[in-house]
């Protein structure tokens, strides 16, 4: 056998050797997982996943929290949905009808549509982009006939609104009310303009089956001020002081959870005493919990 021939199998023997210790080492694993992620976010805009419950997604690889979730974990905040739909069974709630609003690409409404197949949607999300994979996703899960999508922001006024766009977290746009700095550096953020709409001003019922989902970053205040929520729907959203703050729309959203009883979603379901108390407990601009407000 040749000198050659012998140094090719020498190699092709180490690259063999090489490919099964990455396959089984769990550090070497992880470390071929996140180059190959991390040259997908740079090379491709969109990618398609086979997610949980038989669902699929297209997102954006270069996306670090909602998109290299999925791509990672196959679904994004499963436990919430979950947990959502255990406390409305345990309630004996039946919802017939979803608004997500700040629904972003669309995980939400995809994720309760598929376990709740009677079940119909209105999906709002003002930014260009989620928005386009929010109709793309709402095609792939074929849930078309059962979703309209809304390219707007719920307020509570009809009228342009501008729009901070993070750079480093495509789930954290967010409605602009004051132009002062924060914690993450909001002043130097690029801004657009969106359309603003009351939900009272569009073509949409809020029924006895009727299930709100907020995430809109701290704007919920304002969104429920913009909406006649008389027949009492349960409301679920997430409660993120910093962004309440900056919005200042916490006393609106406090005063409009009047006579709901709440509940914690964020893991194990567990109820919750006062909501304003929770919200002093914020340890810091990152904490957040997702809630479920029920009627009481």
């Amino acid at each position: 056998m040749s000198v050659g021939r012998r140094l090719r199998d020498a190699a092709d023997r180490v690259l063999d050797e090489t490919a099964f210790l990455v396959e089984h080492h769990p550090k070497l694993a992880r470390w071929r997982a996140r180059r190959f992620y991390d040259e997908t976010a740079r090379r491709v805009p969109f990618v398609g996943v086979d997610a949980a419950h038989g669902a699929r997604y297209f997102v954006r690889p270069n996306d670090p929290y909602i998109g290299r979730g999925i791509i990672e974990h196959g679904a994004f905040a499963p436990g919430k949905i979950a947990a959502l739909l255990r406390v409305l069974g345990e309630r004996a709630i039946t919802v017939n009808h979803v608004l997500d609003i700040g629904a972003n690409i669309g995980t939400t409404t995809v994720e309760i549509l598929r376990q709740l197949p009677d079940v119909t949607a209105d999906a709002f999300e003002p930014d260009r982009d989620n928005f386009m994979l929010l109709r793309i996703n709402v095609l792939a899960n074929e849930l078309e006939g059962r979703v309209r999508c809304h390219q707007v922001a719920l307020t509570d006024v009809d009228a342009p609104l501008r729009f901070e766009l993070s750079g480093s977290n495509f789930g954290d746009h967010r409605v602009r009310v004051a132009d002062f700095d924060g914690a993450f550096g909001e002043a130097e953020w690029e801004t657009i303009e969106v359309p603003g709409r009351r939900l009272d001003g569009l073509d949409v019922t809020v029924g006895a089956g009727t299930l709100v989902c907020m995430d809109v970053q701290g704007y919920e205040g304002h969104v429920l001020a913009g909406a006649d929520l008389a027949t009492r729907p349960p409301v679920a959203f997430e409660l993120w002081p910093y962004g309440l703050d900056r919005s200042g729309g916490a006393e609106t959203l406090f005063s409009r959870l009047h006579g709901y009883a709440l509940y914690d979603i964020t893991e194990t379901p567990a109820p919750v005493a006062d909501v304003r108390t929770l919200a002093h407990e914020a340890d810091g601009p990152l904490w957040h919990r997702e809630l479920l407000a029920i009627p009481c």
